[in-house]
C-alpha cells in the first residue's frame, strides 16, 4: 500500500451517513466517496474484538478505515504435522 494511506487523522475525510450505509450494504468493494473498485487496504489492527484497516481509493487517493467487529466463531482445520523422516 502507498505510504499516503498513513495520513493523519485530521487529513481524513468525512463520509456522511448515507456513504457510510452504502458502503456497508455493497461489501466495502467500492470507495464509498467516487464508487471506484481500485482500493487498497493496509494489514488490520485489531484490539479484543474489534478491528480495524486504513483503506485508499487508488483513483481520488481519499482514506477511510474499515471496522471489523468478532460475531462467531468457527472450527479451522488443524495444520498438517511434518513427518520426520
Amino acid at each position: 500500500m502507498k505510504s499516503s494511506v498513513f495520513l493523519r487523522k485530521a487529513d481524513m475525510v468525512k463520509i456522511t451517513e448515507e456513504q457510510k450505509k452504502k458502503y456497508v450494504e455493497n461489501g466495502g468493494r467500492t470507495c464509498p466517496f467516487c464508487g471506484s473498485t481500485e482500493i487498497d487496504s493496509d494489514s488490520l489492527d485489531a484490539d479484543g474484538s474489534v478491528a480495524i484497516a486504513k483503506v485508499e481509493c487508488l483513483d481520488c487517493h481519499k482514506v477511510w478505515e474499515d471496522i471489523f467487529t468478532l460475531t462467531g466463531i468457527g472450527e479451522a482445520e488443524e495444520a498438517e504435522e511434518d513427518e520426520e523422516e
